[in-house]
């Protein structure tokens, strides 16, 4: 499954929430992306996907599709002995105007900068709201997997912290009364679950179709190879 980080307009998205006007380098957004995330998605694969480098590779192919400017500053360093010193430079990057206008043209709901700013806070937190429900699918998956594996205390440990999780978003009087908004939360974490198997048996049946592509490479090298014989 393709991850979401990679797609331009998701990125665009974020620097606009994040920084509006502002000026951002790829330090600053590798490290913000890795605090937003961080909690709501473990998964080593992204976290190397956040490195410096790669969304340095990013930036600059915003910036070549013409959605942000950039300028070139000095790059400061400091020694060992806390000495700052000029190590190379750097480009600091901001949205333009024609980022602007194609943020607003893939959101449409936005008539300035700043409903479009508002509507990106919203439409931010509402992923990584979802990003949290999905986190608690994926640890009852987990829990059911070591629970067929014999693990019973380990299961037992994780779906305690699952249900403390949700205990802990509906302990309001009112959800106490009114069991349905806990009920369909539920329900969607269960939709999470069922989710994460999937992807998984996705990735056991690509793996399966890559390997059956490899052998049948190899099988026509060998029928090759005995036509020349």
């Amino acid at each position: 499954m393709r991850d979401p980080l990679l797609d331009f307009r998701f990125l665009l998205t974020f620097l606009a929430w994040r920084y509006g006007s502002e000026e951002f380098d790829t330090q600053t957004v590798a490290k913000d992306l890795k605090t937003l995330l961080y909690g709501v998605i473990d998964d080593p694969k992204l976290e190397e996907r956040l490195r410096p480098k790669l969304i340095s590779n990013d930036l600059r192919r915003l910036y070549t599709m013409g959605f942000l400017r950039r300028r070139k500053v000095d790059r400061e360093c400091v020694n060992k002995h806390g000495k700052r010193y000029n190590c190379g430079y750097k480009y600091m990057y901001r949205i333009n105007n024609q980022g602007w206008k194609y943020l607003k043209i893939l959101l449409k709901n936005a008539k300035s900068e700043d409903d479009l700013l508002q509507f990106l806070k919203k439409t931010m937190k509402e992923a990584i709201q979802e990003a949290r429900i999905a986190r608690l699918g994926f640890e009852k998956l987990m829990a059911l997997e070591l629970f067929e594996n014999g693990r019973i205390l380990d299961a037992k440990q994780i779906l305690e912290n699952v249900n403390e999780d949700i205990d802990r978003r509906f302990r309001g009087k009112g959800y106490r009364r009114f069991q349905t908004n806990r009920l369909l939360f539920e329900e969607r974490v269960r939709c999470w679950m069922i989710i994460a198997e999937l992807q998984r048996e996705l990735v056991v049946l690509r793996e399966e179709l890559e390997a059956k592509e490899r052998q049948l490479r190899e099988l026509k090298r060998e029928l090759k190879r005995c036509r020349k014989e």
